[in-house]
């Protein structure tokens, strides 16, 4: 993969320009980023991946000690009353 260190004189268009060509790995002091072009009508989910999406929620939830979804969902409408803000208790999910 082609690696794009960004200066001041790098434009957005450049960028572009090579990840229609390849997936360009673009760096800007120290982080890096990857971009490549999603073919027009391509479908989104083609490497969706329902096993490690459901690790993840499963790992950010246990960060944030989450044990069930409805203690989760409560907690959330507590913390949402707590700020004072106004919602939809049949809005939520269920």
């Amino acid at each position: 993969m082609k690696v794009i260190h960004v200066k001041e004189a790098t434009t957005l268009a450049e960028v572009l320009s090579e990840a229609v060509r390849e997936p360009v790995i673009v760096e800007r002091n120290g982080d890096t980023f990857e971009v490549h072009a999603v073919a027009t009508g391509a479908d989104p989910f083609a490497h969706y991946d329902a096993e490690a999406a459901i690790a993840a929620l499963d790992r950010l939830a246990a960060q944030f000690h989450i044990v069930d979804a409805e203690q989760w969902k409560a907690e959330i409408r507590a913390a949402r009353g707590q700020a004072g803000r106004e919602f939809d208790q049949d809005a939520l999910p269920s």
